[in-house]
């Protein structure tokens, strides 16, 4: 029987995943097989593995009856499904029946290389090439983003729009992202678009100025250069790339990314200032000091880490995950 490797639905986690097993096929010349329903990049990965679309992390939220057929049918294509999650899982006294998140001080792409039994050098890059095709967006443009979908990676809306009100005095400012997104003032509104035109409008921006998750492994799998207002929540090491500039809150606690708390699904004590206490005047600052690297497409020099094997075992991760304590005022509003 053969692995079928997955993950969680997002967007980040999938392009991480290709990108985990681009590294495998590089470094052994194996095709490991993922399963994943983001069609817009699946015949652009070809080259380096096996897939298919029909089946994913959300089938196993399906209803008992539905559930088990798809695993079945999983099952008769000669595959065992093999879920992978980057982060680990801490139970907690005195009954240790339920978990919180822990993070691990490795790349998202490390750890999936890891848990898919490789190890070895990887490469922390996201290598999909998409042609070119005919686009609306104006000659000369920035991509920004608001929101998000977690509160210790969200962005507000008066932070991003006071950047916005500034840097649109020199550049255009097309937006991109979900729909459900807060709708920015004087931007070009590109939301609730395709995955593959999100890709090219962020291929053809000066740069990105958005938060840690999934448009940002975006614009790097786009060669766009970013600048990221990141988050104490998690480890800086868990998304880094050589092509990105980070702002962080001179005030944060730090509790989440040392595994002290989960940003994820326990309530911050101290209303998420690990990213919320960024301003408008260290992005703007930021993007003076750098814009000679931001609008580069100069190739930079890639970050490498060494991955040791510590394969999962079929669904253990995902069982893991349905025992994870949640707060429902942990998660953003919007």
């Amino acid at each position: 029987m053969k692995k079928l490797f997955f993950t969680w639905p997002g967007i980040g986690d999938n392009l991480l995943l290709f990108a985990a097993a681009h590294n495998i096929y590089k470094s052994t010349g194996e095709k490991v097989f993922i399963a994943s329903k983001m069609n817009d990049f699946l015949p652009y990965c070809q080259d380096f593995m096996e897939y298919i679309n029909w089946f994913s992390f959300e089938d196993l939220y399906l209803p008992s009856s539905a559930k088990e057929k798809k695993l079945k049918q999983v099952e008769s294509a000669g595959f065992v499904p093999v879920f992978i999650s980057s982060s680990g899982y801490k139970y907690l006294a005195p009954t240790y029946e339920n978990n919180v998140t822990t993070w691990y001080h490795k790349h998202m792409i490390t750890r999936y290389c890891e848990r898919m039994g490789y190890s070895g050098e990887v490469e922390l890059s996201i290598p999909i090439e998409v042609p070119d095709v005919l686009t609306s967006t104006p000659k000369s443009y920035i991509c920004v983003m608001c929101g998000g979908l977690q509160n210790y990676k969200s962005i507000p809306k008066a932070l991003m729009q006071s950047i916005v009100n500034e840097i649109g005095k020199t550049f255009q400012v097309v937006q991109i992202g979900s729909s459900k997104d807060p709708l920015l003032e004087g931007v070009l509104d590109f939301r609730g678009g395709s995955l593959i035109s999100a890709y090219r409008i962020l291929r053809g921006a000066k740069f990105f100025i958005g938060n840690v998750g999934g448009l940002m492994h975006l614009a790097k799998a786009a060669n766009c250069r970013s600048l990221i207002l990141g988050t104490k929540g998690e480890p800086n090491s868990m998304s880094r790339y050589s092509t990105n500039v980070y702002v962080y809150p001179i005030d944060y606690c730090d509790r989440c990314s040392l595994n002290l708390r989960d940003p994820q699904h326990q309530k911050c004590f101290f209303a998420y200032k690990c990213v919320r206490h960024i301003t408008a005047n260290q992005v703007l600052s930021a993007v003076s000091a750098n814009i000679d690297f931001l609008i580069s497409r100069d190739n930079c020099l890639e970050y490498y880490e060494i991955a040791e094997a510590d394969p999962v075992n079929g669904l253990e991760d995902f069982i893991h995950s349905t025992k994870t304590l949640s707060c429902e005022s942990a998660l953003y509003k919007g």
